[in-house]
């Protein structure tokens, strides 16, 4: 039997205690590969600063998880992280068009926001890796306190992509620690809706996995839509169909919904079959990395990133969202000649010039 794991809950606002935890088991399952909710470095034994999607986020992150045998992996829920993805939705906030003027380019110019793409195609990317150029018109990040969002909001602006927030670790944490948290992330998430190039919010993250149940996944997307922002949320694709035996189908009420899927190979087949099979799911999360999957086996994508691009655009969806770019104690697209020149030729495909 492979290892468990308890999941951490990150405390984003004073006065969450270990006490408040919402912890699971993974009931004999792997542990996630591609976690984006454990620090990789310490600062002390009781206080971790918020790392990889969230570094830099003010508060604790409670409990602790034993190693996990997977590397870095998206869709693992293995804690509930302060805030991600924003997507920009060219020249217009998520309620609609801005009345804010556009930043100002070089010689005191109006720099406009990028029009909205017919295919999203894009990374989830740490906030300090904003800047760096890619072949994608959309990137997905975290809330990253440490750093000074009007910086990284105009660096999205620069390289001309929309970009979603992503806010999980608020939702994923104990609810009464949604309001403070809720209203940290939409202060941090203000320059990007000011420029017009917030497109989305990421709301939650795996949350079947995670043991959240239908009724705290549909108060979490409520909270984000009253807001007036669009919403994104991502499930592992066991839990899409979610009672296969009864035939029953359940999609949340959330505007783009996308599916995880990791090797070994079987599991995209069983994606590329659901994404045809459910319309309703149209995000498509595809593997950019070279790492080592929950079984110690060597990951390496080769000429899936042409599958994933085709199991998108055959099956209608909105967009391709690839992890990852940049990430700890994983090689991501960014650092992989491969997989990168690859994606290369798929934005060219695009139209997309960087």
């Amino acid at each position: 039997m492979k290892a468990t794991s308890p999941v951490a809950v990150y405390c984003p606002v004073p006065g969450c205690t270990g006490s408040t935890l919402v912890a699971r088991a993974t009931a004999g399952r792997p542990l996630p590969r591609r976690s984006r909710s454990i620090p990789p470095t310490p600062r002390t034994r009781s206080a971790f600063p918020i790392s990889g999607f969230g570094e830099g986020a003010t508060g604790l992150l409670l409990a602790s998880t034993s190693p996990r045998s997977g590397g870095a992996r998206l869709g693992g829920l293995l804690v509930a992280l302060a805030g991600l993805l924003v997507a920009g939705c060219g020249g217009h906030s998520p309620t609609g068009p801005s009345s804010v003027p556009a930043a100002q380019g070089q010689g005191g110019l109006a720099q406009a926001p990028p029009p909205t793409p017919a295919f999203l195609l894009g990374y989830f990317a740490r906030a300090e890796d904003a800047g760096d150029p890619k072949p994608a018109n959309w990137q997905i990040i975290p809330l990253q306190f440490s750093l000074d969002p009007e910086m990284v909001a105009k660096e999205c602006l620069a390289r001309r992509t929309l970009v979603t927030v992503a806010v999980h670790y608020v939702f994923m944490n104990p609810r009464a620690t949604w309001p403070a948290s809720w209203k940290q992330a939409v202060a941090w998430m203000a320059p990007f809706k000011r420029l017009g190039i917030l497109h989305s919010v990421y709301v939650l993250d795996e949350p079947t996995s995670a043991g959240l149940n239908r009724q705290w996944q549909e108060d979490a997307l409520g909270i984000v839509r009253a807001a007036g922002y669009r919403t994104m949320m991502a499930e592992e694709y066991h839990w899409v169909n979610a009672n296969p035996s009864n035939g029953e189908t359940y999609r949340p009420p959330v505007d783009i919904y996308a599916m995880t899927c990791y090797p070994p190979h079987p599991a995209f087949n069983k994606c590329a079959d659901l994404y045809n099979a459910r319309p309703d799911v149209n995000m498509v999360i595809g593997e950019a990395f070279s790492g080592m999957t929950a079984d110690g086996e060597i990951y390496n994508p080769g000429d899936d990133q042409w599958r994933w691009y085709e199991a998108a655009k055959g099956s209608g969806k909105m967009g391709l969202a690839w992890w990852v770019w940049r990430w700890p104690s994983t090689v991501g697209a960014a650092d992989d000649p491969a997989i990168l020149e690859q994606h290369k030729q798929i934005a060219a495909r695009e139209g997309i010039i960087w």
